[in-house]
């Protein structure tokens, strides 16, 4: 890394406001908590400097972020695991369509992800992975597609490493995803 984002983060747990036994679903709570309050869209109206203060606050707590859930993982796993070999009736896999073409259908997902867990954007607007914690903690991958007139949206779930709780299936995922995009309503 360059620039700031190369300071070391020293304790991320101390960063986030969490004791050390912090599990992964505490951490993913603490940060919704501190971006909420230091997004610059939650700070229309401050100065340019407290703007400025608030953006360089919410890149410590990503990357404590990061650094915290990395300490939870097993040190002989990656992050990000290859998806297991399922049988086809499996439920770790499921598409749907979407009725926009893939920018729009992105930023949609996008907007989804964020209301159930913490999406991180890795090929925009065809590739979106993070953490999900509602219905349950999990790991997913979103892969976008462009369809005659719209886009098919594929999701992969991964369970989290020292996980207690078995992972929701890929059914259950798309449809929170589904469910927060009705929500979002026609515009």
């Amino acid at each position: 890394m360059t620039g700031s984002d190369a300071r070391p983060v020293a304790d991320p747990f101390a960063v986030l406001g969490l004791p050390s036994s912090a599990t992964a679903a505490e951490v993913l709570v603490a940060r919704r908590q501190l971006a909420k309050r230091l997004h610059p869209d939650a700070l229309v109206g401050r100065t340019e400097d407290e703007r400025r203060v608030a953006a360089a606050r919410l890149a410590e707590v990503n990357r404590a972020v990061e650094l915290a859930l990395a300490g939870l993982r097993s040190p002989t796993q990656p992050a990000i695991t290859t998806p297991p070999q399922v049988p086809p009736d499996d439920t770790a896999l499921v598409s749907f369509s979407i009725e926009a073409l893939p920018v729009e259908a992105f930023e949609l997902l996008l907007l989804a992800m964020s209301a159930i867990g913490d999406p991180r954007v890795v090929d925009e607007p065809y590739l979106l992975r993070g953490l999900v914690d509602d219905p349950a903690l999990c790991l997913c991958r979103i892969e976008l597609v462009p369809e005659a007139g719209g886009t098919i949206a594929t999701v992969e779930v991964q369970p989290m490493t020292r996980s207690a709780d078995p992972p929701p299936s890929a059914v259950a995922v798309a449809g929170r995803l589904i469910a927060e995009i009705e929500a979002l309503g026609p515009e």
